[in-house]
């Protein structure tokens, strides 16, 4: 079965609520409308029960019915609008005079069991009969005639009867008015409030149906929609980030996995292409057999130090808590320069660094840092061109920065931005003549990121490309 909407509830709950209320309120107005009539009735009947107390002492017998000096009105254009019924001590009706018309008079009430009615303090009392007949009803006065028996006075409640009756109806013909005008302008109401949420509705089908750029109208709504709205918005634009920022992962790793397969391709076919020379015999003399296995060690060696490359940005993708203690940043350059005079004698390093400048860190991964920017440096300039390095460790500064300058060509002003990319090499030939398999800066950007430490290159403004690094310093 079919859920109903929320319009739909909202319009029939208003009109359960306000048929409740309507019958409430027609039921407490009956009542005490026919309570207001019923009062007035009881004052009449008083007058004529103070009228006999003060008339003069009547005789056992008292006036014949329908005398002229009988207490009840006498009959008119309108007839009679009380009845007369005297009663004998043992109930029975000695005299009676109906109200009403003498061709046309109303029955007569019931007075059965009256005559013993106990007198209620120094009132007589009222109560409500039944007709004889026809099914009306009267208010009857009960007045003492000592030992002759009771006057009983009763006037008729059919035109109460009838006035309430004419009062529900007219309240049930304006309750159903209300209700329908009620139900009306509420449909319109809500209709007209929750238009918003046919837009959010739309909004909700556009995003999932791809267009992420779509966002929920906030304005023109009751303020509970507009924040309903807003949050959504934010909820949807934190979505489309993390959707993108999945797709651009996904992406990521697709260009990883085909670079990493690229880079493992070359070595493992020239190590394949060696070993079929040699199983088909084609390397005959002792010469040519060193040479295919050194080639194959070679070879094995740069498929080695892709793999370290690789298992070292997964671990620091991988973000596992090190153990980090004091380095001196200084100490790590002076034998990284130590070590790149000894790969290449010919190409001046110099330093220019303080006596120490601490930083918090693993001292073998900032050791990677200081050899890969060396080495960068060494890939991308000619022989001989000068390395410049410099530490500096200001008093006053929380930071240690390290700085490598080459004097090289620099860096192409599209490739700032990139050049700490995964397999990303400037040269767009991908010669590894004049590089690695393009890890070296992507590893030094993975660990300043791992220290909380900042990176950036740019070319200096005499030439040359310049890379520099800036490091917590320890406390």
């Amino acid at each position: 079965m079919k859920a109903m909407s929320l319009r739909s509830r909202l319009v029939l709950s208003f009109a359960v609520v306000l048929v409740v209320a309507t019958g409430v309120l027609g039921v407490v107005l009956a009542n005490t409308t026919r309570a207001a009539l019923v009062d007035q009735i009881d004052d009449q009947l008083r007058e004529i029960e103070r009228r006999e107390e003060a008339g003069p002492s009547r005789s056992e017998a008292g006036p014949p019915i329908g005398a002229p000096d009988s207490p009840a009105e006498p009959a008119g254009p309108g007839g009679r609008s009380l009845a007369h019924v005297v009663l004998a001590p043992d109930g029975r009706v000695v005299a009676s005079q109906p109200c009403g018309y003498a061709d046309d008079p109303y029955p007569l009430p019931d007075t059965t069991g009256l005559a013993a009615t106990p007198r209620e303090g120094k009132y007589a009392p009222i109560v409500t009969v039944p007709a004889e007949s026809g099914g009306g009803s009267y208010r009857a006065v009960l007045l003492s005639r000592g030992a002759s028996g009771v006057d009983v006075f009763a006037a008729p409640l059919d035109d109460v009867d009838a006035t309430v009756a004419r009062l529900v109806r007219t309240f049930l013909l304006t309750g159903l008015v209300v209700l329908v005008l009620g139900g009306l302008a509420t449909w319109w109401s809500v209709r007209r409030s929750l238009r918003p949420v046919d837009g959010m509705v739309s909004a909700a089908a556009a995003i999932a149906g791809g267009e992420l750029s779509r966002r929920i109208p906030e304005g023109g709504a009751p303020r509970e929609l507009e924040r309903l709205g807003g949050a959504l918005n934010d909820m949807v634009g934190q979505l489309v980030d993390s959707y993108r920022s999945e797709q651009l992962a996904k992406q990521s790793l697709s260009r990883f996995v085909a670079d990493a397969s690229h880079e493992l391709r070359t070595p493992l076919a020239a190590v394949r292409g060696y070993t079929e020379l040699y199983r088909k015999g084609a390397l005959r003399t002792d010469d040519e057999r060193d040479g295919a296995m050194r080639r194959i060690d070679a070879e094995s060696r740069r498929m080695r130090r892709l793999v370290d490359d690789l298992f070292t940005l997964a671990s620091l993708d991988s973000q596992h808590p090190t153990d980090h203690q004091p380095v001196d940043l200084v100490r790590i350059t002076r034998d990284a320069v130590a070590d790149s005079e000894a790969i290449e004698p010919g190409r001046p390093v110099s330093l220019a660094a303080p006596e120490r400048a601490l930083v918090q860190g693993d001292p073998g991964q900032l050791v990677q840092v200081v050899t890969n920017l060396l080495g960068n440096a060494r890939s991308h300039t000619p022989a001989g061109s000068p390395v410049d390095l410099r530490v500096e460790a200001g008093t006053a500064s929380a930071t240690v920065v390290l700085e490598v300058r080459d004097h090289g060509p620099g860096l192409p002003a599209d490739q700032l931005d990139v050049v700490f990319e995964r397999f990303h090499r400037v040269d767009p030939s991908r010669s590894r003549a004049t590089g690695g398999a393009g890890l070296g800066l992507a590893i030094v950007a993975a660990i300043v990121a791992a220290h909380r430490g900042q990176v950036r290159a740019e070319n200096a403004p005499d030439g040359g490309a310049r890379f520099t690094v800036a490091l917590p310093a320890s406390p």
